[in-house]
């Protein structure tokens, strides 16, 4: 089993020679496919050291993570500088180890992808409490305008007949049709909105008005192709961050005693 484990962790490890010494490919990726690189940086076996591509903190900065002094993400950032004996050139704008001996390089090494991929998950949980953040403003929102109204039952199927595709808010006022709201926090999401509305049309022959909420008009996951769908076919799509009140007042139009 040893065998087989270290067969398959080296399998996508590439090594090549470069001028400043070593590049090095690790089988580990990045959330947009590409692998996680570093360096063994050094010729004499008394000094060389590791150090990233000098592109993760561009990426990471790119991806929405504020690294400025004062936030909560750089304190995070130096913590696990410190926990992996590595440093930050600013100037440089590389992450680096400490020096070492060359036979200490491969060792080191594993300890060093370890603090990319820690690095990099940064950005991926400052993606998803954003995401979350929105979508817990947005249900909070829709139980303050409907609660007094309506049950209001989230990540729940609109009907028993489309079970397979949750909806996060469903609006249910007593002997009417319900209203499915479907937050928009991905391009899968928006997908899932379209899917649902053609089911409930074509094959269940209910007329059950389906929503969209996205976070901003232009800056939301959902791609080009997604939402002009979804704008021509959707009962609604509206942007919630900014013009909160508008959004809901866009939803009250379908739930039956909502407007006065």
């Amino acid at each position: 089993m040893k065998d087989q484990l270290c067969k398959a962790f080296c399998a996508r490890l590439h090594v090549e020679r470069v001028p400043a010494g070593w590049a090095v490919q690790t089988p580990y990726k990045l959330p947009d496919g590409d692998p996680i690189m570093f360096f063994i940086v050094g010729e004499t076996d008394a000094a060389v050291h590791l150090e990233d591509s000098g592109a993760t903190i561009a990426l990471l900065e790119a991806s929405g993570v504020s690294l400025d002094a004062k936030g909560s993400r750089f304190v995070a950032f130096t913590e696990l500088l410190s926990q992996h004996g590595a440093s930050y050139d600013d100037h440089l704008g590389v992450i680096r180890s400490s020096s070492m001996r060359l036979n200490e390089a491969p060792e080191a090494s594993v300890a060093f992808t370890a603090l990319m991929l820690r690095v990099h998950d940064l950005a991926l949980l400052s993606t998803d409490r954003v995401k979350q953040s929105w979508k817990d403003d947005a249900l909070h929102d829709i139980h303050v305008r409907f609660d007094d109204i309506a049950e209001i039952e989230e990540n729940a199927p609109v009907t028993s007949k489309v079970s397979t595709i949750p909806v996060d808010a469903v609006i249910r006022v007593p002997n009417k049709p319900p209203v499915a709201v479907i937050i928009g926090t991905s391009n899968t999401k928006g997908l899932q909105a379209l899917v649902l509305k053609m089911e409930l049309e074509k094959y269940q022959g209910q007329d059950i008005p389906v929503l969209l909420l996205v976070e901003r008009a232009k800056a939301n996951p959902l791609s080009e192709g997604t939402q002009a769908l979804a704008m021509s076919r959707l009962d609604g799509v509206q942007a919630y961050r900014g013009a909160e009140t508008e959004a809901l007042d866009a939803i009250s139009r379908y739930v039956p005693g909502a407007l006065h």
